[in-house]
């Protein structure tokens, strides 16, 4: 099999695991409207590429932390709340092999539940009106919080 041929397969391959995971959360709090390729959207790319070249470093302190043992109704009150979510807003919520997927978002408290659940507690979604990337999960800098970085793109 040829390079390209193996890179084509990978992104079928990621495109459908990404379809296959995102039907469990479609109509529980937020509505999946699409789900494209890294290389379809190029301003969502570029206000990402921003991000990874400066916020993915152990350097950098977290905009906000929580308790891994807060309880969970408390831990989707502080996203939402550090987030500024907002129900009828669409988001892009990043999946696995750079596939995204355009989300609306019905229920607040809803959608942070089932991304939380779905996404194993680490999740990224972007907001392109005001250029924020919004990242929550647990990482390296700070194992006994969950971490809350939020970055304004320059662009």
């Amino acid at each position: 099999m040829t390079e390209e041929k193996r890179i084509l397969l990978d992104r079928k391959k990621a495109m459908q695991n990404a379809k296959n995971r995102l039907k469990y959360i479609n109509g529980q709090g937020l509505e999946v409207l699409e789900i494209f390729g890294e290389d379809t959207k190029p301003a969502l790319e570029e206000v990402f590429s921003e991000y990874r070249a400066t916020h993915f470093s152990f350097d950098i302190s977290a905009d906000y932390k929580i308790s891994t043992d807060a309880p969970q109704e408390q831990i989707y009150a502080w996203i939402i709340e550090k987030f500024q979510l907002h129900e009828g807003k669409k988001y892009f919520l990043l999946e696995e092999g750079g596939i995204w997927a355009t989300t609306k978002i019905n229920n607040v408290y809803e959608a942070v539940k089932s991304m939380w659940i779905h996404k194993d507690k680490n999740f990224i979604l972007v907001d392109m009106e005001s250029k924020k990337v919004l990242e929550v999960g647990n990482d390296s800098r700070d194992e006994d919080h969950y971490l809350i970085d939020i970055y304004i793109t320059k662009g």
